[in-house]
Formats: C-alpha cells, sequence, structure tokens
C-alpha cells in the first residue's frame, strides 16, 4: 500500500522528505490496511471454516471489541 500510494500519487518515494504530507498519509494507510486485515484475519480465525464471520463469540468477547475500538 505504500509504494502504490506513491504510485497513485506520481511520487518518487526515493527523495521523499519524510517530515512531508505525503509520507505521513502513505505510512496512515499503510497502518490502516495492516489493522483491517489483521482484524479480519482474528475474525475468520475464531469463526472457523463452516461458520460465518459474526459468530456469537465475536460479540460476546468484549475485550476483543475494545482491542479493535482503540486500535481504529
Amino acid at each position: 500500500m505504500y509504494m502504490i500510494y506513491f504510485w497513485m500519487h506520481q511520487v518518487n518515494a526515493s527523495g521523499l522528505d519524510t517530515n512531508s504530507m505525503i509520507y505521513a498519509s502513505a505510512t496512515s494507510i499503510t497502518y490502516t490496511t495492516m489493522m483491517m486485515c489483521q482484524y479480519m484475519n482474528i475474525i475468520s480465525r475464531r469463526a472457523g471454516v463452516t461458520q460465518h464471520i459474526f459468530t456469537p463469540y465475536l460479540r460476546a468477547n468484549k475485550k476483543l471489541l475494545y482491542a479493535f475500538a482503540i486500535g481504529i
């Protein structure tokens, strides 16, 4: 996502200043993408192969929901 963000905005990432707004946006979008992928991984692992992802476990596990909210 980091490199795709630079490619979409037609910016060369090699000489970019780390204090620029483009760099901040690229790192934020990369973090958000990784975080959401990990959330979906956690949810799908708990659901298993035969169940849908919104199992009663997901609604009952308050610590997991709080961790999701804090992460977002």
